[in-house]
């Protein structure tokens, strides 16, 4: 993709302020995706992924992740397969074309830390759909991508992506497409299946289809709008569900109705992520729930993020 020659602070056709000359927002650069994953003289050091930041949680999250190992003992083929990828993961065992992601991925959120590309977004993410419906942030992509998965969780994501094989896959809470390119890369790897992502930004949606059209990923679909009112119409259509991915909205009843929602239209021993599952009080309320719930078969406590394997039966099985 073309940069801009000039890093002077514009309005560019969507209304976006560009301070960068990182992203342009103009449609048309989206049409031809290209695997361009050369970002200049950024560099990336697998054993170095982890920021301080990211350092507390992903030390919680590989003692957690040891401790369910060992606490359960799979019982289909779903939880065998959700169990090696977990087991992979927290060694970050890739293979070559998978750490060929791993590594365009961590390189293209290296690009976004010093982005200042301003955006302007609808945050629905904390709280109850309807407790300030008007709510418009202003934060640069560096800000923004603060929020996005860190790479454990990124890792996570692509080894179940890549042991499950599913069909279609779902998540709620595109931000910038870091977490999405991890499982989007996982279908290319697998040659097989489909990624919806949803996020209530339009501005969001937008840099994240650029990523993509960077990374050379064609799999997924980028839908914007709220939750809430987007998947009553959009689960019949993707149906079933074999992996979900629920982030983007912190909020305990929330976050159960999302789960309701779409183990209605999962896929008997469909898997579903649940990120921030520590976030607050109400967000720990709700995974208790969840992991407890009659129709999960198996759960992995993961510290800041959980797995759960379900079994609705309302839908054939398919294909692996």
């Amino acid at each position: 993709m073309k940069a801009a020659s000039s890093s002077v602070a514009v309005k560019d056709a969507y209304g976006l302020e560009k301070v960068t000359d990182a992203y342009d927002l103009h449609p048309d650069k989206l049409e031809e995706p290209t695997r361009d994953v050369n970002f200049g003289r950024l560099s990336f050091d697998p054993q170095g992924m982890t920021t301080l930041r990211h350092l507390p949680h992903r030390l919680s999250y590989q003692l957690a992740g040891r401790i369910a190992l060992r606490r359960t003992q799979p019982q289909s083929e779903a939880e065998a397969q959700v169990h090696v990828a977990v087991a992979r993961a927290l060694k970050n065992d890739l293979d070559p074309a998978e750490t060929f992601w791993q590594e365009s991925i961590e390189m293209l959120r290296q690009k976004m830390q010093r982005d200042e590309t301003t955006l302007r977004y609808a945050d629905y993410g904390v709280g109850s759909p309807d407790s300030n419906p008007d709510r418009t942030v202003t934060r640069s992509i560096s800000e923004v991508q603060a929020f996005s998965v860190p790479p454990h969780e990124g890792v996570a994501l692509h080894a179940l992506a890549r042991e499950l094989r599913p069909r279609n896959c779902l998540e709620l809470g595109t931000c910038l497409g870091i977490s999405s390119a991890y499982v989007a890369s996982a279908l290319d790897l697998n040659e097989h299946g489909s990624l919806t992502t949803l996020d209530g930004g339009k501005d969001l949606s937008r840099v994240a289809s650029i990523n993509f059209s960077r990374l050379g990923l064609r799999n997924t679909r980028f839908v914007t709008g709220r939750f809430d009112e987007m998947l009553p119409e959009l689960l019949p259509e993707i149906a079933p569900v074999d992996m979900a991915y629920i982030d983007g909205h912190h909020d305990g009843a929330a976050t159960r109705a999302y789960f309701e929602m779409i183990l209605q239209h999962a896929a008997p021993y469909a898997v579903m992520v649940f990120d921030d599952i520590r976030w607050s009080r109400d967000m720990r309320e709700a995974w208790r729930s969840i992991r407890t719930h009659p129709e999960v078969t198996a759960a992995l406590d993961l510290y800041t993020f959980g797995i759960c394997v379900t079994n609705n039966g309302s839908h054939p099985a398919t294909g692996k």
